[in-house]
Formats: C-alpha cells, structure tokens, sequence
C-alpha cells in the first residue's frame, strides 16, 4: 500500500456545483490515489449512462448529498445509500489531492466525481483500502448494477476481438480494460517507455474507430497530475493526452483484461 499518498493531508470542505453541463466521463479526474479501478468504471459509467449518474446521486440541501451505489446481496441486486460531505482530502497548500471534478461550475468545482469516490470509499474501510487497488469489474457493477464479464484479450482472435468491441460500443456498454505489471507489460511492448502505457493501471475504453484500413481501440486514462496544476481546471491539452489510440493488435498484446458491463448480460442473467 502506498502510504505516501496520505502524509501531510487533512480535510478541506470545497464548494462548487453538482454538475456543470452535461455528465461526461472527461470530468473525472485521478489523483494520488490507486484507485484507478474505480475512477475508470466512473468514466465508462457516465459516458454510456450520463442519466444514471444523476440519478445516483441527490443533493440533501444541507451540505451533504447522497450517492447510492448496487450491491448483490441473496442473489439479487439492491440500492445501497451513503451520506457524505464535501470534505476531501487536501495538501498543506489546499490543494485536493484525491479524485476531483476536472470542470468549474459558477460556485467552484464540478462535485460529483469526488462525492462518488468519497462515498466509494465510506463503503470499503476509507480511503486507505481503496488505494490498495482492486476489480474493475466489480466497480462498474456497483454503479449500475448489471453484471460485467471479464475477457483475455489475448485469447482472442483479433477480428473476435473487434467483433466484440464493436457490438459493446454499439450497445453502449459501460467497458474498462487493464494493463499487467511493470515487468510484464515492458516484455511485451519491448520498449523501455512501455509505449506510453500505464503500468498495471485501469482505463475506460471509449470506443473502436478504423482509419486508413487499419483498426484501433480508443482507451480514456483519468489520471491527472494535480501537482503540476493544483489549482483549476486542466487544459484541453491535458485532457487530450489522457486519450490514446491503440492499434488493434497492440491493444490485444499488451493488455491483461477487458470488462464489459452489459445491459443485454443482466436481462440473460434474469432468464436463467
């Protein structure tokens, strides 16, 4: 666990706005936290839901709101409801430091990706036991309740592979993939700066796009360096480079799982 992450910290209460403009999945942003797994079923979350995510989360009218999350329990999915405030985790200059709203609203920040990342945190022991790591396909799960089935890419062929890419995107499932280790992930790119890669770190999979008789894969990191902006919005620059596009066949090699949340899965899981 990197306790690193937690020194020197304190709460600060921030205002701001629930939601600015429309729910998209470029309003989350990762901070010093390993919660990746997380913060990447938020982005897949709002960018194939965005309705749901408002319907997620209430606004008590008090200062604080509440976010309700899925939880199977006796075979069955039920709502789970956890109250919090606007108190997140702050450096000794204010500046937060965990999940946050990348966008700024007439009061201050967009709130609802740090609500929804404190109130994960509530139901898991706190913040220190998220940041140890965890499933993606659990996390999206919790969000929308429908059950997500994890794939190899691998052990696909790459038109399998794209096949079911394509029929994902077009159903507009909620989809998350992930990298190996350090090690591993250098063996199989065979490049020293792992082509770019984050190292056993979670994306959101935005969609499949072909371009010049090639295929690619569009993944979505939410990792920000709020250090090097701690203050305000990052810059659509910022926001570009969390976006990569990935050849087919690099996607299929250097990647360790593809989640795929599926509305179609939950009505065949009810049939059975």
């Amino acid at each position: 666990m990197d306790r690193h992450a937690f020194k020197g910290l304190h709460y600060r209460r921030y205002t701001g706005d629930l939601f600015v403009g429309r729910v998209a999945g470029s309003a989350v942003g990762q901070g010093d936290l390993g919660d990746c797994y997380f913060l990447s079923a938020l982005v897949a979350f709002a960018n194939t839901d965005p309705r749901a995510v408002r319907r997620a989360i209430r606004d008590n009218r008090d200062g604080t709101y509440t976010v309700t999350f899925q939880e199977r329990k006796h075979g069955r999915m039920h709502p789970v409801s956890v109250r919090v405030d606007t108190q997140f985790p702050a450096d000794s200059r204010g500046a937060q430091k965990f999940g946050k709203g990348l966008r700024t609203g007439p009061h201050g920040q967009e709130l609802w990706p740090a609500l929804f990342e404190k109130a994960f945190a509530a139901g898991h022991k706190g913040y220190v036991h998220i940041n140890e790591g965890g499933d993606g396909g659990a996390a999206l799960t919790s969000l929308t309740g429908k059950p997500s089935k994890t794939l190899t890419p691998n052990r696909y062929s790459a038109d399998a592979l794209w096949r079911r890419l394509v029929h994902a995107g077009k159903a507009r499932d909620a989809m998350v993939t992930s990298t190996p280790a350090t090690r591993e992930l250098h063996r199989r790119t065979g490049r020293r700066d792992l082509a770019g890669l984050i190292e056993d770190h979670y994306y959101a999979v935005l969609g499949t796009v072909r371009r010049g008789g090639r295929r690619f894969v569009r993944l979505y990191t939410p990792l920000v360096d709020f250090t090097a902006a701690p203050v305000g919005t990052p810059s659509p620059r910022d926001n570009a480079q969390r976006k990569i596009e990935l050849a087919l066949e690099d996607y299929r090699r250097d990647f360790d799982e593809l989640v795929v949340n599926s509305a179609s899965a939950s009505a065949h899981a009810a049939r059975r």
